[in-house]
């Protein structure tokens, strides 16, 4: 297994997010730890701490997407080559990158994906019960 690639913050703060994502390469298996989104269910939290929300995903690297701010795109599960469940993620809250493994889904499969993520519209793939499936 290769050495991990790391980014510890946004950009200028200990690594270059740009050069890190450059060197990926779609299909590549990555681990991105980030900071999600949160709801408050009851009263405001008192601690700053409180209202991180981290998060770990795992998955296979499909690409940078976006057009008002950039996310990396992973596959999460690939179900039968039929369909397979995404996740964008904001590179603004990204803390850190690691790349498990190179090459280990099909290249036809890759390709399928990437092809049906860039003739999906946006509107589409973030509504509906199935947000975040895609048919292949």
């Amino acid at each position: 297994m290769r050495r991990g690639l790391k980014v510890d913050g946004k950009l200028g703060q200990g690594g270059d997010l740009g050069e890190i994502l450059a060197s990926l390469e779609i299909g590549d298996i990555v681990e991105v730890r980030w900071l999600d989104a949160s709801e408050a269910l009851q009263g405001l939290p008192k601690s700053d701490r409180e209202y991180d929300t981290p998060v770990v995903s795992l998955g296979y690297f499909l690409g940078v997407k976006g057009s008002r701010t950039k996310h990396i795109v992973i596959a999460k599960e690939i179900v039968l080559d039929v369909e397979f469940h995404y996740n964008c993620i904001p590179l603004g809250m990204i803390e850190h990158i690691r790349l498990v493994s190179r090459g280990q889904v099909r290249k036809t499969t890759i390709r399928k994906m990437v092809s049906r993520l860039e003739s999906t519209p946006l509107k589409r793939l973030k509504k509906g019960r199935r947000a975040g499936w895609l048919k292949l």
